[in-house]
């Protein structure tokens, strides 16, 4: 297309209307030409007019095929149509509101569902080979109790006999712990964690170390490591925060480790101190904790299922009065945290999906 051509279309729709004057003109030229050339033939005026007229059938027709022939039909015809909807909804008030919000709201709603979908069921976990990383439930089938929280000696067992992960931790949710800051009381939501919990979800603090074997024992215990958000808060990113003492609960702890931005584990944890439980303390019965292991490489799901199954018969026979019909589940982590949002997610994206169709 030369640059001629661009002009020609660039006048057409520009000046539309002078256009269609010019075209309307040249028309009515060549009629009236037609007309003087049928009444020297011997014609008279009416029949010349009646004849060219009748030859001039298709004269709207060929003023159609002139506007096409500028390269314009297109943006004529989404010009008219927009134009046209417009002026329908301007004469509408309350129906272009409507139309406005229920727009609104459609696009609003498949947006915020959708992105949490996407965080919630697509998007992978935060944490190195995430797929690798299982949920290990207690069950009491007998009882038509399919997933439920793990006793500390359960727990400990499955640690010390498993072939099939290369770290077995445990979490006990997450506190609300009183910390001192400033000469005052700040409520920091916080988790009591076992050894290695760090280790098998592969996050290395930013600042400092994790915690010791040594560490998760009642009377060694007194450490703290801070999550990124509450050392930037509350300590203004010292990056000389390691050995200082910070009161978590009225005892003075050690800070030991600072972990990297945006690292939050369990839910919206900000700091962590040692799990420091004891099997007098924690017994078989108590159940309240939440177990997180890696697969080693090679192992699957199902094989680490059928060795726990083992395990779990083998303490049940150890332990027939708190352990009788226990065993235990093994899940990805992944279809753990999902487990419970999937169907209504499903449900919530079909109903928006419907309604906005």
């Amino acid at each position: 297309m030369n640059l001629s051509d661009l002009f020609r279309r660039w006048r057409a729709l520009t000046h539309k209307n002078e256009m269609d004057q010019e075209l309307d003109d040249e028309m009515q030229f060549h009629l009236e030409r037609d007309i003087e050339r049928r009444v020297k033939s011997g014609m008279s005026l009416e029949e010349a007019r009646y004849a060219a007229l009748k030859s001039f059938d298709r004269f709207e027709q060929s003023k159609e095929e002139c506007r096409s022939a500028r390269g314009v039909g297109l943006v004529e015809n989404v010009v008219r149509d927009v134009t046209y909807s417009l002026r329908v909804l301007l004469k509408n008030y309350a129906f272009t509101i409507v139309v406005i919000l229920t727009l609104a709201l459609g696009i609003g709603a498949n947006t915020a569902i959708f992105s949490f979908a996407n965080g919630i069921l697509l998007r992978p976990l935060p944490y190195p080979q995430s797929d690798r990383l299982a949920v290990l439930d207690e069950t009491a089938l007998k009882q038509s109790i399919e997933s439920m929280s793990v006793s500390y000696p359960n727990f400990l067992d499955w640690r010390d006999q498993n072939t099939v992960f290369e770290g077995v931790a445990t979490h006990y949710g997450t506190s609300r712990f009183a910390m001192t800051l400033g000469g005052q009381p700040t409520e920091i939501r916080g988790s009591r964690v076992s050894y290695g919990l760090f280790e098998v979800l592969r996050v290395s603090p930013l600042l400092g170390r994790t915690f010791t074997i040594n560490e998760d024992r009642p009377e060694e215990d007194g450490v703290v490591i801070l999550g990124y958000d509450l050392w930037q808060r509350s300590f203004g990113g010292d990056k000389n925060i390691i050995g200082q003492t910070v009161v978590v609960s009225r005892r003075p702890r050690t800070v030991i480790g600072v972990m990297p931005r945006g690292f939050r584990f369990p839910e919206v944890s900000e700091l962590w101190v040692p799990l420091a439980f004891t099997t007098r303390i924690f017994t078989r019965t108590d159940h309240g904790l939440d177990a997180i292991a890696r697969l080693k490489d090679g192992v699957s799901l199902t094989q680490a299922q059928t060795e726990m199954n083992t395990i779990a018969r083998r303490i049940e026979e150890q332990n027939p009065v708190t352990n009788e019909g226990l065993g235990v589940k093994v899940m990805s982590l992944h279809e753990n945290l999902s487990g419970s949002y999937r169907d209504a997610l499903l449900i919530l994206l079909g109903v928006v999906v419907a309604c906005c169709s």
